[in-house]
């Protein structure tokens, strides 16, 4: 495989051409059977009955201020060949790599609007074609050889789509193309330039994790949409038990012991963020120092995330927020990040044996990137709850606006939680209980039974 950051790739120059020079049309080389689309013949010019095309159909002419034609067509469901061509049938005026001799694909499940797109360039003064249509998904490529490996993601409103792709170990630029699935990369590329790749930067070295962003309403890729992601994480930290004394987390034992609401499971946690790095193990950066590869620590948001089962059953899950001690403005290849303070989360859980997952989550320009998942397991013992047992009336509990109310029969010990297991209010009430609360999810313990309660 040819990999295309060994090529050089002169500076973008596209000079756009005026909308009034030439019309577009679409031209459909296969449509589905008993159809009354019409088709024309590859590389031939378009058949006119007077200003009508009859194997073909007219753009609608840009708009003023765009460069954008466009038609909207309504399709059965099916199989379909096309291309947008000038008169003649070509793609291309040009010795250009812009064929499109093969034409494009796409399958409709059902019936639909397909809104098609092109755009004009006239590089060196020879005008060829980018187009699309909104039926076709678009994919990113490292190499002379298409693939599918690298999905851009679902448009926006504003028809923005992106891609999150990992280059594991490169050194010198990073280029790129992008093309429909139905595409070869270098003869029917959406993005052509005169290489037909964008490079990402003028110079990198590592494994990086980056971001390409196409705007698939306007043809267009901005080189302001590129950005570096967190590449991975590392060096992940858990600090569980009673003190919650941080250490590596690949030493997490198998089980915790048993805890109680006198004395409960803390669980602490911290993980670094890594930017960019050289081969699977070495240092970051040890190549060579590259400012192009590090990423601010503001432009990133860490998290500890856990969920607490039994019997398969979700329990307690939450995502906690990390903080780091970096400056939020100055880049780093790593940056070290950490909770806040231990969190309790076993009071309030039922007397039992449960299950506990632990990864870290960064998001970077809306890229999330998980670490590894930990598991271990731990007990809770409460005792014997005694002071209903001898009541068969089971509580009746209700959220009347943003009060908690509960009522039981004779006096019982009342724990309220947060749902991340933080105590809120603690007595021993008779018949009756009440609490005004913020909306959120709340954990209530009467006489030592839980309620899961949700204030709105």
């Amino acid at each position: 495989m040819k990999n295309l950051f060994t090529l050089s790739l002169a500076a973008l120059c596209f000079v756009s051409m005026s909308a009034q020079a030439q019309n577009l049309y679409i031209r459909f080389n296969m449509v589905p059977s008993e159809t009354a689309i019409p088709t024309g013949t590859i590389g031939t010019a378009i058949q006119m009955d007077g200003d009508t095309p009859t194997d073909a159909y007219l753009m609608d002419a840009p708009s003023d201020g765009s460069d954008i034609y466009s038609k909207t067509l309504t399709l059965p469901a099916g199989n379909y060949e096309y291309q947008v061509v000038f008169a003649d049938g070509t793609g291309s005026q040009s010795t250009h790599q812009a064929s499109v001799n093969a034409g494009r694909q796409f399958t409709l499940q059902e019936e639909k609007d397909v809104t098609f797109r092109a755009k004009i360039y006239q590089p060196a003064e020879s005008p060829y074609i980018k187009f699309l249509c909104d039926a076709q998904l678009l994919y990113l490529n490292t190499s002379t050889t298409f693939t599918t490996d690298h999905p851009f993601s679902a448009p926006d409103e504003n028809g923005l789509t992106v891609c999150s792709f990992t280059y594991t170990n490169y050194k010198g630029a990073v280029e790129v193309a992008i093309s429909p699935a139905s595409s070869t990369v270098l003869t029917a590329d959406v993005l052509l330039t005169a290489g037909s790749k964008y490079r990402l930067n003028n110079a990198a070295n590592g494994k990086v994790r980056w971001q390409v962003s196409y705007n698939r309403n306007t043809l267009t890729f901005n080189d302001a949409d590129v950005h570096k992601l967190v590449t991975l994480l590392d060096t992940d930290l858990i600090g569980i038990g009673a003190e919650a004394t941080l250490s590596n987390a690949t030493d997490l034992a198998a089980e915790q012991g048993t805890f109680s609401n006198s004395s409960p499971l803390l669980l602490n946690g911290g993980t670094t963020s890594v930017s960019a790095r050289i081969g699977a193990d070495g240092p970051a950066g040890a190549e060579k120092a590259n400012d192009l590869l590090k990423i601010m620590p503001k432009d990133i948001a860490a998290y500890m995330c856990y969920t607490i089962t039994q019997n398969n059953e979700i329990i307690r899950a939450n995502r906690i927020g990390m903080y780091t001690d970096a400056d939020p403005e100055t880049p780093e290849y790593e940056t070290i990040w950490q909770t806040a303070e231990a969190t309790n989360i076993s009071t309030g859980l039922d007397n039992g044996t449960y299950n506990l997952n632990i990864h870290y989550e960064t998001i970077c320009h809306n890229d999330t990137v998980s670490s590894n998942e930990y598991s271990t397991t731990f007990s809770v013992s409460n005792g014997t709850a005694t002071e209903l047992a001898e009541t068969s009336v089971a509580p009746r509990i209700s959220v009347n606006g943003q009060n908690i109310e509960a009522y039981f029969n004779g006096s019982a010990a009342i724990r309220l939680f947060s749902i991340t297991g933080q105590l809120i209010d603690q007595q021993h009430a008779r018949d009756q209980y009440g609490i005004r609360v913020e909306p959120g999810m709340y954990i209530l313990s009467v006489a030592g039974k839980t309620h899961k309660i949700i204030v709105k």
